[in-house]
């Protein structure tokens, strides 16, 4: 019998699975992990100031405020769901963050090898993070922002991983990221070594390592308001996967977000392109409140996805 699971593969644009016989090794977290970062294209190595930092580059989590907590929900095509929180605390110089993100492909139909309807799949891929980040600033300021001339920080996560084809265990797992994060003046530099290690054991007790991968950005911030990023990623010879994205805040209010996902090389990038658009929109109830929206176009499946995400900061 033959399932035609790569549809749902297509929806997850990796530029190589690790696989075993038991299944793959999490590719659900090479998705952005919430409706901000789906708008950036996912181009958030080298500024990301939102707890979704804590499944990308945690070094960022020291772009936050004292407390923050983020919840999003999106909706791809072919009755996926993904569901993603987290929430962070500081403490002096360091920033702690846990959070979860979940993935639901649902009511998958099956087929066999002659095209014929069997029965539908449902999968499920679950992610807890824990991670801490620690930042370091000058005292002396830019003029026209009045933020730090420059800043460094230091970040990594783990995460807890869980696969379920329907309602049955197919897999744990876990992976460990590294990140770092700079400013100097309005330049910024990331880099990311992200599953430095990772391990997935599956259910016929086979195992595959998590496929490690350097992502490493530049870009430009201005007052923490305005940004623009490019990032590489290359995890296999010959393979590039790049990220183009940013935020242009329009008002104190309301800002405008983009961004492109796309691979290059050899062999060939089939169907990995993502555009995305999307926005944000700052209000204040009782404390500050952040409403991220994003639309993205995914070339594998000619189609289009949508998410939301709110997100409280103290701003203090």
């Amino acid at each position: 019998m033959q399932f035609n699971i790569y549809a749902i593969l297509l929806l997850m644009p990796v530029i190589a699975l690790s696989s075993a016989s038991g299944g793959y090794a999490a590719p659900f977290l090479e998705l952005p992990p919430m409706a901000s970062s789906v708008a950036f294209g996912n181009a958030c190595i080298t500024y990301d100031p939102e707890p979704a930092a804590l499944f990308w580059n945690p070094a960022n989590l020291d772009g936050l405020y004292k407390y923050s907590a983020q919840v999003s929900v999106e909706r791809l095509p072919m009755s996926d769901m993904r569901y993603g929180a987290a929430g962070v605390f500081r403490w002096q110089r360091f920033r702690f963050a846990a959070g979860m993100l979940q993935h639901s492909a649902g009511e998958i139909q099956g087929r066999d090898d002659i095209g014929n309807p069997t029965s539908t799949l449902t999968y499920g891929y679950t992610a807890v993070g824990f991670g801490v980040s620690y930042g370091m600033d000058s005292d002396k300021k830019l003029k026209m922002c009045g933020t730090s001339l420059w800043k460094v920080s230091f970040g990594g996560s783990g995460e807890i991983l869980m696969q379920k084809n329907g309602l049955v265990n197919a897999g744990d797992g876990y992976t460990l990221n590294i990140g770092f994060s700079s400013r100097y003046g309005v330049l910024r530099g990331g880099l990311l070594l992200r599953n430095a290690v990772g391990r997935m054991k599956w259910s016929d007790n086979s195992t595959s390592d998590m496929q490690a991968a350097v992502v490493a950005g530049i870009g430009l911030e201005f007052c923490e308001s305005h940004w623009v990023e490019v990032s590489a990623e290359e995890k296999s010879i010959g393979r590039v996967r790049w990220r183009i994205g940013g935020q242009f805040l329009a008002t104190d209010w309301a800002g405008f977000r983009a961004g492109i996902d796309f691979s290059t090389g050899t062999p060939a990038a089939n169907d990995e392109m993502r555009i995305a658009g999307g926005g944000v929109i700052y209000y204040k109830i009782g404390i500050p409140l952040e409403i991220s929206y994003s639309i993205q176009y995914i070339e594998a499946i000619r189609g289009f996805g949508l998410s939301s995400s709110f997100s409280w900061n103290t701003f203090d």
